[in-house]
């Protein structure tokens, strides 16, 4: 197994870890071809071939599937190229199918969507923020007692309060603020951890992730196929619940 390839997926692999929330644990099947390494209890399927080493990693999250590669080119003369279509996913009923195929999404088009759909949500939590702010401060209390006739009464009374306004509107903004800039967190760890497209130069690596649909519930056997550099291999994951 070469080392040098798990040290260099171990940043983005323990970021990945330190915040998995998932219920679910992908454990890839050992065979002839596929060593399986553990790091913190997880493993991670490890392919040496002639023309590649492959390092991989697949966590469950639900509604997609994140897959993490490290990439290395054992050639000390010849660069080797790859880029989203080297990679597939099936899912299946059991280790031997019948497979069905689940969408790996590119790069780029997943950063874009995400990209999107977080500029979209930070604008709606502004103005919601802003809408929240324009009723902040105000409290409603009930007044009761009896008139110098002796007649009984009971009347809700509205009041502002411009400290309490001032302390609400900051928790909304720094909400909002939080919320934003956990959008902008996200979106720079895809710019910077996305599996693109690439070059990797003789005796080099590259690491990086791509998302997939996560396919039914009820189907537990996944299976990771790829073709970089002539190499063609497939690594069985079974997915198994914590």
């Amino acid at each position: 197994m070469n080392s040098k390839l798990m040290i260099s997926a171990l940043p983005i692999l323990l970021v990945l870890l330190m915040s998995s929330c998932t219920t679910f644990v992908m454990i890839p099947r050992e065979d002839p071809d596929t060593q399986v390494s553990y790091i913190r209890g997880d493993a991670f399927a490890v392919s040496d071939r002639d023309s590649v080493d492959l390092f991989s990693y697949a966590e469950y999250q639900g509604n997609q599937i994140l897959l993490v590669f490290t990439i290395a080119n054992p050639s000390e003369n010849v660069p080797l190229a790859f880029d989203e279509g080297s990679f597939t996913l099936h899912q299946g009923p059991s280790a031997l199918g019948p497979w069905s195929e689940l969408e790996v999404f590119e790069a780029r088009d997943y950063f874009r969507r995400r990209k999107s759909q977080i500029r979209t949500a930070q604008v709606l939590t502004i103005i919601s923020a802003s809408l929240q702010a324009t009723n902040t401060g105000y409290s409603t209390s009930t007044v009761s007692g009896y008139t110098s006739s002796g007649t009984y009464y009971s009347a809700r009374v509205n009041s502002y309060n411009p400290g309490l306004a001032a302390i609400e509107q900051q928790q909304i903004y720094n909400n909002a603020s939080n919320y934003i800039a956990g959008g902008e967190a996200e979106l720079a760890w895809l710019e910077s951890n996305l599996l693109f497209p690439s070059v990797i130069g003789p005796g080099s690596s590259y690491s990086g992730a791509l998302f997939a649909q996560s396919g039914k519930r009820s189907e537990a056997w996944y299976r990771l196929s790829f073709s970089i550099g002539g190499e063609r291999d497939e690594i069985i994951i079974f997915r198994d619940e914590y």
